[in-house]
């Protein structure tokens, strides 16, 4: 009895071991589907290993979903079959059930901490999954059995399995650098890639990955040295250069990116395959970025052009605005308009290409489209400073009125207080001829008081319409009056016009005050001589007698101060000095104005003398020249009336009447 229970004991312990024996047991995957075990009447295997037999059989046929589902039966009971569950790892790889393999194998690595084959594949599935920190340590654990081994690990190669026929330690490395590159820790990828570089130094491949991996730590002087070591061999691979290009950017290196990305943009321009369009249109703006930094619109213009022609397709939004861009800045304005018009046809929106747009039609001196467009654009979005622009163009355009309706009453006050919309709004005012609201925004202490221009076009305003108005300001027309003294040749008849304005409402002393500084600041002749007449006006004979001398004596050889003497000497009974004066002019000048003032003046000696048919033939001399001469028919009115000629004064009376609209008296 002892005997038979040691025999069913001992073949209980061979039975154990031939089970546990398949755990170490390496089958390669052309010869594991075959791998069957033969039912003999000498050896009957157990009900398990005939459902391991099924299972393997399956595979061999290519049923899969059968062979998984017979090997899930079996490991149910028997959980330490790990070569049964390596071979169920296998076969779910080949049905692309990656998180099952994932379970499988580590269920393997744990039952074998030291299978560099199981561990490296686990590896790889949990970094293609995305898993890279539990990848990274196995491909850490690897690189320490490596160590251990000192020996690289050979695996046959089957149909199951996409590994290399030898897994080596390079091999490792490359993947474990890969792996926390994913993880973005770059410094530790480099340390391994270094480290597998010292074992296969010819590896061009880990050297590009390397010279990545510096460029993206910023470290690009010390990537450049890797970068043009392999340009001979990557010369025509477009991420190779995309990257080399990026590095000398990085050290401003742009001489060589230019060349870099040329090449590149080549290359992508070759390529029509659709998954290249990005690299294309990337290259491009990266081109054309390059180009406009050393100010080289025309290189610019001329790859844009090239894409457009070669490759329409490609041309997105983004690029046909820089291009419409680009000939705005180089001054082809029709090409600009045709560009932006193709943009906006695809985005009709768009602010940017809408401004472009009416930029480019302002510089076409074509400003109804250019207005039409602003007003587009504040439909779009409500802007301030395109609302300030818009009214600029109304303006320059002379559309007073629509400008005005643009600065509505909120307006208002942003714009009063900013220097700008101050001088925004009196542009609106003195379009519109609003008098009372350019007066409200000039102010002898404002910025406007100092601008010659501003003041002249309200004098001019507040001149021409200032008769119409008993509530004009005086005060301030007086200061901008006396303010443009200072120019009072450029602005003669602006003045002129000014003080006219001021007699004739009756305002001689402020009139006589503006005509006076007007003198003082330029000495001008006409200031001086309308202020004698002023004060001749006023019976201020005395002190237009010495204005007279004083102007004289500045300009003694001047006919109009001449003539105005002749006229006061005349008047005051002294004809022979008169005479004298009046002869020195016909003598010293001879030009139409003077001799037309000349005749002028004799004939009015001659009517004070009594000698009215001389002085009436003078008159008819200067009317045959000159038909509507009112001083003229004046003088004729006078001697007729003197001389006894009523119906010929009466009828020159109301020639002057119809003329003049003003009766004579």
């Amino acid at each position: 009895m002892r005997n038979l229970f040691v025999g069913i004991f001992s073949y209980l312990i061979i039975l154990a071991s031939t089970a546990n024996g398949q755990d170490l047991v390496k089958i390669s995957q052309n010869n594991m589907p075959q791998a069957r075990i033969q039912v003999t009447h000498e050896a009957v295997s157990p009900s398990w290993q005939l459902v391991w037999d099924e299972a393997r059989e399956m595979v061999k046929e290519n049923e899969l979903d059968g062979a998984v589902a017979l090997y899930r039966e079996l490991l149910r009971d028997r959980q330490g079959l790990i070569e049964a569950r390596w071979e169920l790892a296998l076969v779910l790889m080949r049905l692309n059930k990656k998180s099952q393999v994932i379970l499988e194998l580590e269920h393997v690595v744990e039952a074998r901490p030291h299978d560099i084959q199981a561990l490296f594949i686990l590896a790889e599935l949990l970094s293609c999954s995305g898993q890279c920190d539990k990848a990274a340590v196995i491909y850490k654990n690897l690189v320490i059995e490596f160590s251990l081994q000192r020996e690289n690990f050979h695996v046959a190669r089957n149909e199951l399995l996409n590994i290399p026929e030898e897994l080596t330690l390079v091999k490792v490395l490359e993947s474990l650098a890969r792996c926390l590159e994913s993880q973005k820790k770059f410094n530790e990828s480099i340390t391994y890639l270094q480290k597998a570089l010292a074992i296969e130094p010819d590896r061009k491949d880990l050297e590009f990955d390397l010279a990545c991996g510096l460029l993206h730590l910023k470290r690009a002087k010390s990537s450049l040295a890797h970068f043009q070591k392999l340009l001979p061999q990557y010369e025509d691979d477009q991420d190779f250069l995309s990257n080399y290009a990026k590095a000398l950017l990085a050290v401003g290196d742009r001489d060589k990116a230019i060349k870099i990305f040329e090449r590149f943009v080549a290359l992508s321009s070759d390529n029509t395959m659709e998954d290249h369009t990005d690299n294309l249109t990337w290259g491009v703006n990266e081109l054309v970025s390059l180009y406009l930094m050393d100010g080289d619109v025309r290189s610019a213009i001329n790859v844009l052009e090239d894409l457009r022609h070669d490759h329409p397709e490609v041309l997105d939004k983004q690029l046909l605005a820089t291009s419409g861009r680009l000939y705005f800045a180089s001054r082809n304005y029709l090409k600009a308009l045709e560009t932006f018009s193709v943009f906006l046809r695809e985005e009709p929106d768009n602010k940017m290409g809408l401004l472009f747009m009416a930029r480019t039609y302002e510089r076409l001196q074509l400003f109804a489209p250019a207005i039409a467009i602003y007003e587009e654009l504040l439909l779009v979005e409500p802007n301030p400073g395109i609302t300030m622009h818009l009214i600029e163009l109304l303006l320059e355009t002379e559309n007073f009125d629509q400008a005005g309706l643009l600065v509505t009453e909120d307006m208002h006050s942003a714009l009063e207080n900013d220097i700008k919309g101050r001088e925004l709004l009196l542009k609106v005012y003195l379009g519109n001829e609003d008098r009372e609201g350019v007066e409200r925004l000039l102010d002898r202490e404002s910025d406007f008081f100092k601008d010659d221009d501003i003041l002249a076009s309200y004098v001019s305003l507040a001149t021409s319409i200032g008769y119409m108005s008993a509530r004009m300001r005086f005060c301030l027309y007086n200061d901008a009056l006396f303010a443009l003294a200072g120019q009072v040749e450029e602005r003669r008849d602006l003045l002129q016009a000014g003080v006219k304005l001021l007699l004739g409402l009756g305002q001689h002393d402020m009139a006589n005050r503006v005509l006076r500084h007007c003198w003082s600041e330029g000495r001008s002749p006409w200031s001086i001589d309308m202020l004698i007449d002023s004060y001749l006006d006023e019976n201020m004979w005395e002190e237009a007698v010495v204005l007279l001398e004083r102007a004289l004596s500045i300009y003694p050889s001047s006919a109009r101060l001449k003539l105005k003497q002749v006229y006061l000497l005349l008047d005051t009974g002294e004809t022979e000095v008169a005479g004298e004066v009046l002869f020195s002019i016909c003598a010293g000048d001879n030009w139409k104005w003077g001799e037309e003032k000349r005749l002028l003046c004799e004939g009015y000696a001659l009517g004070l003398t009594g000698r009215y048919e001389e002085a009436l033939d003078l008159y008819v001399k200067i009317i045959q020249q000159a038909p509507n001469h009112l001083e003229a028919h004046r003088g004729r009115w006078i001697n007729f009336s003197a001389y006894g000629l009523g119906q010929e004064a009466d009828a020159e009376a109301l020639g002057l009447e119809i003329i003049t609209g003003i009766g004579c008296s």
